[in-house]
């Protein structure tokens, strides 16, 4: 037997919103995407909870794109140099 979804690997997960056995992989890569997982699904709230307790704090996030704002700066071209005026006189 395979899973319902793949068709690939071995099923290992009741899926509630399927009604059938899935695998992980299938149920973490579709959860929520094109399952639509009852909110008591036990799968779901294992991911949340995880997610919960994994979570990037703030500051973090915020080093994240300060570093990359940084070396995008440094990776712009120059800007071409002003053309001369003439001074009438």
């Amino acid at each position: 037997m395979s899973c319902a979804i793949c068709e690939k690997r071995p099923p290992t997960r009741y899926c509630p919103a399927k009604g059938v056995k899935i695998c992980a992989i299938c149920c973490g890569r579709e959860r929520e995407v094109t399952i639509d997982c009852p909110a008591d699904c036990p799968h779901l709230i294992a991911a949340h909870r995880y997610e919960a307790e994994h979570r990037k704090p703030p500051s973090a996030a915020v080093e994240t794109i300060l570093n990359s704002l940084a070396l995008f700066e440094k990776q712009k071209i120059p800007s071409a140099p002003s053309p001369q005026r003439s001074v009438a006189s």
